[in-house]
């Protein structure tokens, strides 16, 4: 049992929920672009098209870095372990030293601060800061109202995506403990 993103998950996310933040923002820098196109070709009376191309091809490369990086996030169950790529985390969760939670979304468990990952309107992936102090590592793709907490080892993991009941079963039925501190 796994669940992995796919290039088509990650866009996805990039773009719903809508955020209004990301919406200005690559308004104002089309209408950038285009402003410059224009003034240039007046100043100087050649087109702005070949700096044009190479501008937006910059401002493409940093959203495509960030969606390449996510490609491939997620989760996967072996035997015994549960694998968690959460870039820039990859982590192996003995499932035998595991106890587990489902906790609600907006609970104390709930990420507070980024301390290195990445958090984009749909995805949110790497080490944070939960609102109750603790460190984890996190996964969540298009969040919903639930979230498993897990804790390993002294060290505490959240995974939250459309599906998280479903792994939340398959936990508990290979004997995972419930209840986390």
């Amino acid at each position: 049992m796994s669940y992995h993103l796919s290039i088509i998950d990650v866009l996805k996310a990039c773009f719903f929920p809508l955020n209004t933040m990301l919406i200005v923002a690559t308004i104002i820098i089309i209408l950038a672009i285009i402003n410059a196109g224009k003034r240039a070709y007046r100043d100087r009376g050649t087109p702005m098209f070949p700096r044009s191309i190479i501008v937006f091809l910059i401002l493409l490369a940093v959203p495509m870095f960030l969606v390449g990086w996510e490609i491939g996030s997620g989760w996967q169950l072996k035997s015994d372990e549960l694998l968690l790529k959460a870039p820039p985390s990859n982590v192996s969760i003995n499932l035998k030293l595991t106890r587990m939670a489902l906790v609600s979304a907006s609970s104390q468990w709930a990420s507070e601060s980024k301390a290195n990952g990445i958090a984009i309107p749909g995805i949110t992936t790497g080490s944070f800061t939960l609102k109750n102090g603790k460190n984890a590592v996190v996964f969540s793709y298009l969040q919903t109202s639930e979230m498993i907490v897990l804790e390993s080892e002294g060290s505490y993991y959240i995974i939250n995506y459309p599906g998280v009941h479903k792994l939340y079963d398959e936990l508990t039925s290979r004997g995972v403990k419930v209840g986390v501190d």
